[in-house]
Protein backbone atom coordinates (compact mmCIF):
# COMPACT_ATOMS: atom_id res chain seq x y z
CA UNK A 1 0.00 0.00 0.00
CA UNK A 2 1.38 3.36 -0.97
CA UNK A 3 0.29 6.82 0.02
CA UNK A 4 0.40 10.15 -1.71
CA UNK A 5 -0.82 13.55 -0.77
CA UNK A 6 -1.59 16.79 -2.49
CA UNK A 7 -2.30 20.18 -1.04
CA UNK A 8 -5.12 22.33 -2.25
CA UNK A 9 -5.96 25.93 -1.40
CA UNK A 10 -8.81 28.27 -2.11
CA UNK A 11 -9.83 31.74 -1.26
CA UNK A 12 -13.33 32.99 -0.64
CA UNK A 13 -14.58 36.48 0.04
CA UNK A 14 -14.60 35.74 3.73
CA UNK A 15 -11.45 33.67 4.41
CA UNK A 16 -8.49 31.77 3.03
CA UNK A 17 -8.64 27.99 3.47
CA UNK A 18 -6.20 25.18 2.91
CA UNK A 19 -6.88 21.46 2.85
CA UNK A 20 -4.75 18.39 2.49
CA UNK A 21 -5.95 15.53 0.33
CA UNK A 22 -4.54 12.16 1.39
CA UNK A 23 -4.95 9.23 -1.00
CA UNK A 24 -4.19 5.59 -0.22
CA UNK A 25 -3.74 3.21 -3.13
CA UNK A 26 -2.36 -0.20 -3.90
CA UNK A 27 -0.07 -0.72 -6.86
CA UNK A 28 -1.02 -3.86 -8.74
CA UNK A 29 0.94 -5.18 -11.62
CA UNK A 30 -0.51 -5.98 -14.97
CA UNK A 31 0.55 -8.88 -17.14
CA UNK A 32 0.20 -9.24 -20.90
CA UNK A 33 1.39 -11.92 -23.30
CA UNK A 34 2.07 -11.94 -27.01
CA UNK A 35 0.74 -13.63 -28.93
CA UNK A 36 -2.52 -14.47 -27.14
CA UNK A 37 -3.32 -17.25 -29.61
CA UNK A 38 -0.70 -19.47 -31.20
CA UNK A 39 -1.05 -22.12 -33.90
CA UNK A 40 2.02 -24.34 -34.09
CA UNK A 41 2.89 -27.43 -36.09
CA UNK A 42 4.20 -30.61 -34.49
CA UNK A 43 7.97 -30.32 -34.12
CA UNK A 44 8.00 -26.50 -34.23
CA UNK A 45 9.72 -24.24 -31.66
CA UNK A 46 7.72 -21.27 -30.39
CA UNK A 47 8.36 -18.26 -28.17
CA UNK A 48 5.88 -16.44 -25.95
CA UNK A 49 6.66 -13.02 -24.51
CA UNK A 50 5.26 -11.77 -21.22
CA UNK A 51 5.33 -8.13 -20.12
CA UNK A 52 4.68 -7.07 -16.54
CA UNK A 53 4.38 -3.67 -14.91
CA UNK A 54 5.89 -4.60 -11.55
CA UNK A 55 9.27 -5.91 -10.46
CA UNK A 56 8.65 -9.53 -9.57
CA UNK A 57 9.48 -13.10 -10.44
CA UNK A 58 7.45 -14.36 -13.39
CA UNK A 59 6.03 -17.87 -13.22
CA UNK A 60 5.11 -19.89 -16.29
CA UNK A 61 2.40 -22.55 -16.07
CA UNK A 62 0.72 -24.87 -18.56
CA UNK A 63 -2.59 -26.64 -18.85
CA UNK A 64 -3.08 -29.22 -21.57
CA UNK A 65 -6.53 -29.89 -23.00
CA UNK A 66 -6.81 -33.04 -20.89
CA UNK A 67 -5.88 -31.35 -17.59
CA UNK A 68 -8.19 -29.44 -15.29
CA UNK A 69 -5.46 -27.48 -13.46
CA UNK A 70 -2.40 -25.51 -14.44
CA UNK A 71 0.97 -27.17 -13.82
CA UNK A 72 4.16 -25.24 -13.02
CA UNK A 73 6.82 -24.95 -15.69
CA UNK A 74 9.05 -22.76 -13.49
CA UNK A 75 9.93 -22.76 -9.79
CA UNK A 76 7.85 -20.42 -7.68
CA UNK A 77 10.92 -19.15 -5.82
CA UNK A 78 13.32 -18.14 -8.57
CA UNK A 79 11.41 -18.51 -11.83
CA UNK A 80 13.85 -21.12 -13.17
CA UNK A 81 12.50 -23.97 -15.31
CA UNK A 82 11.84 -27.11 -13.28
CA UNK A 83 14.70 -29.56 -13.78
CA UNK A 84 12.58 -32.30 -15.35
CA UNK A 85 11.27 -29.83 -17.98
CA UNK A 86 14.55 -28.19 -19.07
CA UNK A 87 14.77 -30.10 -22.37
CA UNK A 88 11.34 -28.77 -23.37
CA UNK A 89 11.26 -25.19 -21.97
CA UNK A 90 13.69 -22.31 -21.55
CA UNK A 91 13.07 -18.89 -20.04
CA UNK A 92 14.87 -15.59 -20.20
CA UNK A 93 14.47 -12.05 -18.99
CA UNK A 94 14.85 -9.81 -22.02
CA UNK A 95 14.76 -6.21 -20.81
CA UNK A 96 12.97 -4.27 -18.14
CA UNK A 97 9.85 -6.24 -17.33
CA UNK A 98 9.85 -8.37 -20.51
CA UNK A 99 10.22 -12.15 -20.16
CA UNK A 100 10.28 -14.95 -22.76
CA UNK A 101 9.34 -18.62 -22.68
CA UNK A 102 10.58 -20.90 -25.47
CA UNK A 103 8.95 -24.27 -26.06
CA UNK A 104 10.82 -26.70 -28.32
CA UNK A 105 9.57 -29.66 -30.31
CA UNK A 106 5.85 -28.92 -29.99
CA UNK A 107 3.76 -32.09 -29.69
CA UNK A 108 0.05 -32.92 -29.54
CA UNK A 109 0.30 -33.04 -25.75
CA UNK A 110 1.32 -29.35 -25.69
CA UNK A 111 -2.06 -28.17 -26.97
CA UNK A 112 -3.88 -26.13 -24.36
CA UNK A 113 -2.93 -22.98 -22.45
CA UNK A 114 0.32 -21.39 -21.27
CA UNK A 115 0.04 -18.81 -18.48
CA UNK A 116 2.41 -16.07 -17.39
CA UNK A 117 1.86 -15.04 -13.77
CA UNK A 118 3.47 -12.59 -11.38
CA UNK A 119 4.55 -14.68 -8.41
CA UNK A 120 3.26 -12.20 -5.83
CA UNK A 121 -0.32 -12.24 -7.13
CA UNK A 122 -3.03 -14.72 -7.97
CA UNK A 123 -4.78 -12.15 -10.14
CA UNK A 124 -2.02 -10.77 -12.36
CA UNK A 125 -1.96 -13.39 -15.10
CA UNK A 126 -2.25 -13.68 -18.86
CA UNK A 127 -2.71 -16.81 -20.96
CA UNK A 128 -1.91 -17.98 -24.46
CA UNK A 129 -4.12 -20.51 -26.23
CA UNK A 130 -1.89 -22.98 -28.06
CA UNK A 131 -3.36 -25.05 -30.89
CA UNK A 132 -1.18 -27.77 -32.44
CA UNK A 133 -1.67 -28.68 -36.10
CA UNK A 134 -0.42 -31.70 -37.95
CA UNK A 135 -1.72 -34.03 -35.28
CA UNK A 136 -1.65 -37.73 -35.97
CA UNK A 137 -4.99 -39.19 -37.08
CA UNK A 138 -6.80 -41.21 -34.43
Amino acid sequence: MLADHNTCAWTTRYSDSTCMLFVMYTVRGEVSVAPTYYVAAVGQTITIDCRTTAEDTVLWLKKNTTESRYQLITNSGDGEVLEQLRQKYTTEKLSGFLYRLTIVNIQESDEGYVMCKQSNSDHDTASVKLTVTGMAAH
